[in-house]
């Protein structure tokens, strides 16, 4: 065997090499993808359990405080009440204040009914901050509730994605294989050939004058 035809024996297994290689490794760069793709998707799934369960805390949580606004409310009530008693008791007793025990008692009574008005103040910023509060978390929990959603398409493209991935693979192998094949073809023409070539080269050399 010529070095000629050496070269082109190493060169034709080289090619071999690099083509089980490069199918190798299209394979490993592939399932790499899919793993990080199912990693990804198995992310998102959790997302999305994690943001429904969160918008139900969130709806609880104002459920909630709509229940103790509203206990705010009936209370405010309740004193509203206690405090138009306590002025109908004391123009009752305004026909008697020469007594004092029961002048005192009347301004007891007026004491009383101005912690009542401030207690109701209190209660009624109270109920308006809680009802701003559930408010702010029902409009949270309605934009945390349509994060699945958003989820969902973004995990059917991922799925598109893994099965544009598969056809991608087997397109690179087909390439791979017929670069090959070509390639593998050429310098096995070549191979044959040196012979001929070498005869060829010959006959020319001795038609040449000395």
């Amino acid at each position: 065997m010529t070095w000629q035809r050496r070269i082109l024996a190493v060169a034709m297994v080289a090619i071999v090499v690099a083509a089980v290689a490069s199918w190798v490794a299209v394979g490993l760069l592939a399932d790499g993808v899919q793993r990080s793709l199912v990693r990804i998707d198995e992310s998102l799934e959790t997302a999305a359990d994690i943001a429904v369960e969160t918008a139900d805390t969130l709806e609880t949580i104002s459920s909630s405080l709509g229940v103790v606004g509203d206990g705010l409310v009936s209370t405010s009530d309740a004193l509203a009440s206690t405090r138009d008693l306590s002025e109908t008791v004391r123009d009752i007793l305004s026909s008697i204040r020469f007594i004092d025990s029961v002048q005192e008692l009347r301004e007891n009574l007026l004491d009383v009914e101005d912690a009542l008005v401030a207690v109701e103040a209190d209660l009624g910023r109270a109920g308006g901050a809680l009802d701003a509060t559930a408010e702010q978390l029902d409009a949270t929990a309605d934009e945390v509730r349509a994060i699945p959603a958003t989820l969902a398409a973004g995990r059917d493209d991922l799925a598109a994605i893994g099965a544009q991935l598969d056809t991608q693979v087997r397109w690179w192998r087909l390439a791979i294989v017929a670069f090959t094949v070509a390639l593998f073809a050429v310098m096995w023409v070549i191979y044959s050939n040196l012979e001929s070539l070498r005869i060829l080269r010959e006959l020319e050399a001795a038609r040449t004058p000395g």
